[in-house]
């Protein structure tokens, strides 16, 4: 995965910052199965737009910035709806030379890829966000976190389904829930 850092929503604020981030960490994303992504600009222009005028309406709404939460639900939503990725080129895969692991999750991208990388960011941005909070680490967060079985409802779910980006939110809010610690 790509390294998130500082202030994440500033950089995504910035179109170019925002293309640079969302193709370096899909390609980070299937890199181990093999697969070299194309990606359309204009999606991406548009995903940006329209991600950016959800995140004023919310502004609006409660007088103030969203949560990060619902800047990650919002983002994963648009991202999921208009997968910039155009071409999944396997083309280089040598299967014969790849784990199982890894053939599993070529096979698993084929059928899933946009809704588990859009997911996964959108994940991966609630956990640099939280890990910030407080100056530590996140307790409870990486996507080992995740089970297989949770991961596979996940995105047969966002793939199925007429996901909100608002069910995105409380799906990342969810994950998050700070427990006590004694």
């Amino acid at each position: 995965m790509a390294e998130l850092h500082g202030n994440i929503f500033v950089d995504l604020a910035d179109l170019d910052s925002f293309k640079v981030t969302i193709m370096d960490v899909y390609a980070k994303g299937v890199e181990r199965a093999g697969f070299k992504l194309k990606f359309d600009e204009f999606k991406l222009d548009y995903v940006h737009r329209v991600w950016l005028e959800d995140l004023e309406r919310l502004q609006e709404q409660v007088n103030g910035p969203p949560c990060a939460f619902k800047r990650a639900g919002f983002l994963a939503f648009w991202l999921r709806r208009e997968c910039p990725v155009t071409i999944w080129d396997d083309s280089a895969q040598q299967p014969d030379k790849m784990s199982k692991a890894d053939l599993y999750g070529a096979a698993f991208l084929r059928m899933y890829g946009a809704e588990w990388l859009a997911f996964k960011l959108g994940y991966e941005i609630c956990l640099h966000v939280e890990s910030s909070i407080e100056g530590g680490q996140y307790d409870a967060g990486s996507l080992d976190n995740l089970t297989t079985a949770y991961i596979d409802d996940m995105v047969e779910f966002l793939k199925r389904k007429s996901v909100s980006p608002h069910a995105m939110y409380l799906i990342y809010k969810s994950l998050f829930l700070r427990r006590k610690k004694y």
